[in-house]
């Protein structure tokens, strides 16, 4: 299973490389699910130039995350901007955009975001005829018995995040909650209350043995990549990444489900 990490400037590429198999980021010039956060994404072209570059310098593949939807105008800007990271280097694009799809079609390696909302083999056909993507990013919220598709469909790669830091309870492509009623709310978006009529209700959260779980299931049915998100200081990545690397070691010895549990409580302090 590789290791996929989100970067948000050159010296975090440099200092993950040694754990790191593969790296994506975000673009100011490029509309992405996360451009309400500007620290989530690299600053201009040329930055983002350098950024491919020193990717290559460490040998590894590097992606840009282009994973929202575009009008006429921001796709052919989106379109001027990747064509020239493309020439100098850049790996591929995560996108939902059939438009931008189509455009890149045979010229780049296309990896479907989780944001582009497939849920069942005939959409992932649909996706893979229209535009010959290679992976298919698993939608946070969707357990494995609910990914039947998986293997089912020819030259398809699967990518899941790493779930007991990345967990959105909603469906992330469709979710207003980034930016509810024009306030930013962080790390606290999908805790907050809502009402329907005089119900509060609050999306429900599965416990970190949960997530551990739905991952080492994923794993057992052929996922190829575990991804970090781009949020978090180099730090705190660093930390994350140990613990992946750690749980992919784990689950490479093929343990029993009881056999896991046990590591997860050796290993993460995981309790039921």
């Amino acid at each position: 299973m590789k290791i996929v990490s989100g970067v948000n400037n050159i010296k975090e590429c440099e200092i993950l490389s040694s754990i790191s198999d593969e790296f994506y980021f975000g673009l100011k010039e490029v509309e992405n699910h996360r451009k309400w956060y500007s620290f989530l994404n690299i600053k201009d072209t040329d930055e983002a130039e350098k950024l491919i570059k020193t990717a290559q310098s460490q040998r590894k593949k590097i992606y840009i995350a282009a994973n929202e939807t575009y009008d006429k105008t921001e796709t052919s800007k989106a379109v001027e901007i990747i064509e020239k990271l493309i020439k100098k280097g850049l790996s591929g694009i995560i996108l939902r955009d059939i438009n931008l799809a189509e455009h890149f079609k045979n010229k780049t390696e296309i990896i479907l975001s989780s944001t582009a909302l497939v849920f069942n083999s005939n959409s992932l056909k649909f996706y893979k005829e229209l535009t010959g993507l290679k992976r298919l990013v698993i939608p946070q919220h969707l357990k494995p018995e609910e990914q039947f598709f998986i293997k089912k469909i020819k030259d398809i790669e699967y990518e899941i995040f790493y779930f007991p830091d990345v967990y959105c309870s909603n469906i992330d492509g469709a979710c207003l909650y980034h930016d509810f009623d024009g306030i930013i709310r962080k790390k606290t978006n999908c805790s907050y209350v809502f009402m329907s009529g005089k119900q509060k209700i609050k999306m429900a959260h599965p416990s970190a043995k949960k997530r551990f779980e739905t991952i080492y299931n994923y794993y057992k049915l052929g996922a190829n990549y575990i991804k970090t998100a781009r949020d978090g200081t180099t730090e705190e990545k660093i930390k994350i990444l140990k613990k992946i690397k750690t749980l992919i070691s784990i689950m490479e010895k093929n343990p029993s489900k009881k056999v896991f549990y046990s590591c997860l409580k050796k290993y993460f302090n995981i309790y039921d």
